[in-house]
């Protein structure tokens, strides 16, 4: 008999119990037990890093609000979050690890209960569309972040200089960002707000950042806010058409696919 290496205690608000023990016994296949105030644990035979973000894509869709999880190893004491997170991003972003670029940033990050692992093919196809974004340089660009999540973008843009507005409609994401910034020393250059893209009014920037399927739909929206440049992810290639519609006058400068999910470079041409 194989050893369970992980046990998830999550914790959500008592109703919303049985709906996320049903969730979690379809996501992982493992049996799910109710221990009670709304408490769940689950024990895994390996850990997979793309079940922190399901959780959290599923408390944000739901504006669950106070969650909590905690992760460990069976019989020992169990510690809150999710197990550390150690990646690089296609270059450039070390998350908790040293870049190896040279024009990259390291980030100290702590993704909380929200989505932003940095382990997600969405993220990762966003970060290679960033990064010829970042080659170009962004200290002292204007950036928009539309769904920041748990800042990973956000923070990251902000070491590297940039003044950026983080907006996320879910409360407990702009929290995260928030302390992701302070963690990083770039709280003054982070403004993290709980807004709803859909009726944003914001000043013009020059580069709007959006890893969301939703982003599709706010081309009327964002478009017109990005002086150089706009990087949406979370797509499918049935959304490009209405890519490319709702984005214009700006145009597909690139495109990055993992696991089926696309990631787009769009670019003002001209004055």
């Amino acid at each position: 008999m194989s050893h369970l290496s992980t046990r998830i205690e999550l914790t959500v608000p008592e109703g919303d119990a049985s709906t996320f023990a049903s969730l979690l016994r379809s996501r992982t296949g493992a049996d799910v037990v109710d221990l009670g105030g709304g408490a769940l644990q689950c024990d895994l035979p390996h850990f997979d890093a793309a079940l922190a973000d399901a959780v959290g894509g599923w408390l944000a869709g739901m504006s669950v609000g106070g969650a909590t999880v905690r992760t460990g190893i069976p019989g020992e004491p169990l510690r809150k979050g999710w197990p550390p997170v150690t990646v690089e991003l296609a270059g450039w972003l070390g998350v908790n690890v040293p870049p190896s670029g040279a024009d990259g940033v390291g980030l100290t990050y702590d993704p909380g209960i929200c989505f932003g692992s940095a382990h997600h093919p969405t993220t990762t196809a966003c970060a290679q569309s960033l990064a010829s974004v970042v080659r170009r340089g962004v200290s002292g660009a204007r950036v928009l972040e539309i769904g920041c999540g748990a800042g990973l973008f956000s923070v990251a843009l902000a070491k590297l200089g940039a003044t950026v507005s983080a907006v996320d409609t879910w409360e407990d994401a702009v929290a995260t960002t928030r302390r992701n910034a302070q963690a990083n020393g770039v709280a003054d250059r982070v403004d993290a707000r709980q807004v709803d893209a859909r009726w944003l009014e914001h000043p013009e920037v020059d580069i709007v950042v959006a890893n969301l399927a939703p982003s599709a739909a706010l081309g009327p929206v964002l478009a017109p806010l990005a002086r150089r440049c706009v990087v949406l992810a979370g797509l499918q290639e049935s959304q490009m058409e209405q890519v490319r519609g709702g984005y214009a006058p700006l145009t597909e400068a690139a495109r990055n696919e993992e696991s089926h999910w696309l990631s787009v470079l769009l670019v003002r041409v001209g004055p």
